[in-house]
């Protein structure tokens, strides 16, 4: 049964970034857990939730910044290159998508079909481009943003490289800051022309791209500025910490909340980096399990709602009256069970999906990348 379950761990990891990747997983399925928890210490149990999701985004824009940093330096960037980078991403990235997709599909024919769906669009990644999306299939959000961060960043890098000719460092450096200013002055303008709908905001691409671009911030600054980010890791980890600080403060200012409010947030994450990269490995018993867990995480990222889904339709049948009318259950006591239920749940079913079914059909779909 161990063999079953069993991981295996690549001694080249991070463990430092492995360590965010957790944190970025666990806020994230916490937060969503919360529909199971006790209803009366709701208020409590959310006032400790980070935006996981911020952090998803800022770790990704680092290791993909990295790589397409180390590809760009090496040697020309061809357009047969390019594609090469996107199918090697979306091997990783697309097959358990379409397969979670796909389940999300079929448990909503046979649940409920009154609420109409645009399926292409999700197929596409069209839907949430410049809205929220709908509740259906509602955590897809974010990986539509980090899709289309896939396709247009490095598009953006080779156009600059081919047709302006500039050099490797500056085409990275224009992107950067071209795409960190258009989300600073898109959001601006979805507050002046009168929207206050935040959720069109928070859950959509065109308004949260440039958070994962602070991720290659990172990645430009660790390449090609190394000795300034070893020195400075310390400040930028208080600074880090003060930006954690700054998260948990209640703001009523809009122009603050709709248009500083992600970029503080990626900044945050961003001040970490240096701090946690610079961790490589650990001799700590949390090492196996924080590991684990981050190796599992988009798994989990796209099981977790579904077993919540699943245990509030089970718990529709009357099946927790049942267990509290007829074994004078207290309903406090059935709730953690259910809570506790997820948990265990969530996890098994990652690590078998990860290990059965991400890996290899990554590996499987790499073998015709040429």
């Amino acid at each position: 049964m161990y063999n079953f379950f069993k991981i295996k761990i690549d001694k080249n990891r991070v463990f430092g970034l492995d360590i965010l990747r957790t944190i970025a997983v666990c806020m994230v399925t916490y937060q969503h857990a919360g529909a199971l928890f006790l209803q009366n210490y709701l208020h409590l149990y959310h006032k400790i939730v980070f935006d996981g999701v911020s952090i998803f985004f800022v770790l990704s824009g680092f290791l993909i910044g990295s790589i397409l940093i180390k590809q760009i330096e090496k040697r020309s960037f061809t357009f047969k290159e390019l594609l090469t980078f996107w199918q090697k991403r979306w091997s990783r990235t697309l097959p358990n998508y379409y397969l979670f997709l796909t389940i999300a599909i079929i448990l909503y024919f046979i649940r409920d079909t009154t609420t109409p769906i645009n399926f292409y669009e999700y197929i596409l990644f069209l839907q949430n481009l410049a809205h929220r999306p709908s509740k259906y299939f509602s955590i897809s959000w974010s990986l539509s943003v980090e899709e289309w961060f896939y396709l247009t960043i490095p598009l953006l890098v080779f156009l600059l490289l081919k047709f302006l000719k500039t050099t490797p460092k500056k085409s990275v450096f224009i992107t950067i800051i071209t795409i960190i200013i258009f989300g600073i002055v898109i959001r601006y303008h979805y507050l002046s022309s009168g929207n206050n709908i935040i959720d069109d905001l928070h859950f959509s691409v065109l308004y949260r791209i440039d958070s994962i671009v602070y991720g290659v911030l990172g990645a430009y600054v660790y390449h090609y500025y190394k000795d300034f980010w070893g020195k400075y890791k310390y400040h930028f980890l208080m600074l880090g910490i003060a930006g954690v600080s700054l998260y948990f403060t209640p703001v009523s200012n809009k122009f603050y909340n709709y248009v500083l409010s992600y970029s503080l947030t990626s900044i945050t994450v961003l001040c970490f980096l240096p701090f946690l990269n610079n961790i490589k490995t650990s001799n700590s018993k949390l090492y196996k399990p924080i590991t684990y867990i981050s190796l599992i995480s988009y798994s989990t990222y796209l099981i977790h709602m579904l077993v919540i889904d699943l245990i509030l339709y089970i718990d529709n049948w009357e099946f927790g009256i049942h267990l509290v009318n007829n074994y004078d259950l207290p309903w406090s006591a059935l709730k953690l069970f259910y809570y506790i239920l997820f948990w265990i749940i969530t996890i098994l079913l990652s690590i078998i999906n990860y290990k059965y079914f991400e890996v290899p059909t990554t590996n499987y779909l790499r073998k015709f990348i040429k």
